[in-house]
């Protein structure tokens, strides 16, 4: 599935491996253990797990002579989307490996520690959508990606204190604080992505959702508001 190329590839970026993602490691305690990532070509993981896989379900969906009506309202686009979201995030952490390997490698220690937390935050999404999508069928996993959706909030509250606290102290330059501040644009939108990919294929499309269900199934309006 797109869905398990998917993890070995972000793993690779990240610099973890997938089996250490999709288990109950310290995925913290390995970053920091970490002076140089392991090399990873993302783009050949790229071409050669999900390209083929993604042009098949879409050239199978372009052909299989569903009308406009099933498309829009039917499994087809739901699909669609949901593989198209998968690839928006590899390509967002294409922006980020750069960096990730370079801030490994760093002597400078904040450097280190702000974007180990960002790979670190990104890998335990994947841990978790994964929970969800392994989830029983008694299990609800609508209030699991509610809580995915306020931890995006959180991460991004923190980052921000923690980057203004190191300017003000001066452990922080102008030059890593504007690569930061490029670099979680790029890691909100994967965790963004992954979370939208995850309620499509995981919960809305694979489930039958009771309306109770759909009803806690909260709005970003709804999620902002019980956090003030």
């Amino acid at each position: 599935r797109v869905w398990d190329h998917t993890i070995n590839i972000l793993a690779g970026v990240f610099g973890f491996e997938s089996e250490q993602i999709c288990s109950d490691i310290d995925l913290a305690a390995v970053a920091q253990s970490q002076r140089k990532l392991p090399d990873f070509d993302v783009d050949a993981a790229y071409e050669q797990q999900v390209k083929p896989l993604y042009s098949a379900i879409i050239t199978f969906l372009s052909r299989a002579g569903f009308s406009w009506q099933d498309e829009q309202s039917g499994d087809i686009h739901w699909l669609r989307e949901a593989n198209q979201n998968m690839i928006d995030a590899i390509k967002a952490s294409k922006h980020l490996r750069k960096n990730l390997v370079a801030a490994a490698a760093s002597t400078d220690e904040e450097q280190r520690a702000m974007y180990n937390n960002m790979r670190v935050q990104l890998s335990l999404l994947i841990r978790e959508l994964e929970e969800v999508r392994l989830a029983s069928v008694d299990e609800s996993p609508v209030l699991s990606l509610d809580h995915l959706h306020l931890i995006l909030h959180d991460h991004c509250d923190t980052f921000n204190a923690r980057m203004a606290t190191a300017m003000t102290e001066g452990r922080m330059s102008g030059e890593l604080a504007v690569s930061l501040l490029n670099d979680s644009n790029y890691g909100q939108e994967i965790f963004s992505k992954l979370v939208e990919m995850g309620e499509t294929l995981f919960v809305r499309h694979s489930r039958s959702l009771s309306d109770a269900e759909r009803e806690v199934l909260l709005s970003e309006d709804e999620l902002l508001e019980l956090e003030t």
